[in-house]
């Protein structure tokens, strides 16, 4: 790293939201963000259950869904879509963590903000679906309907709005590893970007060809996990401890958070060990963990969920760190786990 990252320790930039979710919570936290008409939009980490909120923190609604995991939350008018990936860590009685995985995989729902579904994706009638399981980690409501399928084949899945599958990412044409998010860019004429973790790279596809018209990231971003557009700035969740900021050309503007190398080596990460048992870590204003989605508001406040036990929301104000004079850092990727 050959620059500092923009300050993000003081008290007047981070204002800790975690008390959003279930106070004192064991479940493990592998959350979803967006943002809706003045209200952010996560999901708790003990239960399938999407939480609005307001910038100071104030809940709003908040509803069950019929779901493993809520880990991608889309907005189209007044429905909801969902990424579900079917699987789970849930706590067993020895305090320890284990997979609990749904056997048909996962899903993607469409629901209105009473909980009723109103459209449900399931596995993709592919021959690579005879091997591999459909774990979806993200979706995007544009022009149709686009959802990654993360965690189980690698692709992305382009459907009509009636549900026909329309055309796949991946087999063959585009080299994905683990694309564990998608957004829609319209800052330089209609994009799909697509944050192909396992290469350390975001994509940026011509959505009718599919060509790769851009490389974004390319060793600066490390396990980007999350993002969305904000003005003419797209804003990236790094797993690996920080936020990065590109502009409209794709170029490195600012990042948020150091990245701290020690905590990936910490036993347990993104949590701790202590006797032998899974624990949620020990955690400092000012330091990111583990962040793995981000939303930001019309007005530039930025909230940042992570992937960890209990989970953590942060809100900061983006357009200070913007506007403070920080030269772009060039990033050696560390390759590590991530979900």
């Amino acid at each position: 790293m050959t620059a500092s990252p923009a300050d993000i320790s003081s008290a007047t930039q981070w204002q800790d939201l975690t008390d959003v979710l279930t106070p004192d919570s064991t479940g493990w936290a592998h959350p979803g963000m967006a943002y809706d008409d003045g209200t952010f939009l996560t999901t708790d980490a003990l239960e399938p259950r999407v939480i609005a909120f307001d910038p100071t923190g104030a809940t709003s609604w908040s509803v069950a869904v019929p779901a493993r995991e809520v880990h991608g939350i889309a907005v189209d008018g007044d429905t909801l879509w969902l990424a579900d990936p079917g699987n789970k860590e849930c706590r067993g009685d020895d305090g320890n963590y284990t997979t609990h995985a749904a056997r048909d995989g996962g899903q993607v729902l469409a629901i209105g903000r009473d909980g009723h579904v109103r459209a449900r994706i399931g596995r993709p009638d592919l021959p690579i679906y005879r091997e591999k399981v459909f774990r979806p980690t993200s979706v995007v409501a544009a022009d149709d309907i686009w959802v990654a399928d993360g965690y189980g084949a690698d692709l992305v899945h382009r459907y009509s709005r009636s549900g026909t599958l329309l055309g796949t990412i991946g087999l063959g044409d585009v080299d994905l590893d683990n694309p564990h998010s998608i957004a829609w860019d319209e800052r330089r004429g209609a994009r799909l970007l697509i944050a192909d973790r396992g290469h350390s790279r975001i994509l940026a596809l011509d959505p009718q060809s599919a060509d790769v018209v851009a490389v974004i990231g390319q060793g600066e971003v490390d396990r980007p996990s999350g993002m969305t557009v904000w003005r003419d700035h797209l804003v990236v969740a790094d797993l690996h401890g920080r936020v990065l900021v590109f502009d409209a050309e794709d170029r490195l503007v600012v990042h948020l958070g150091a990245g701290d190398s020690a905590a990936l080596d910490r036993e347990g990460w993104p949590n701790a060990v202590r006797a032998g048992v899974t624990v949620r870590p020990d955690l400092s204003p000012g330091a990111f963990n583990a962040p793995h989605d981000v939303a930001v508001s019309p007005d530039g406040t930025l909230v940042v969920c992570e992937w960890m036990i209990g989970g953590r929301l942060t809100a900061l104000d983006l357009r200070a760190l913007l506007a403070t004079p920080v030269n772009p850092a060039t990033i050696t990727p560390e390759r590590g786990p991530g979900q």
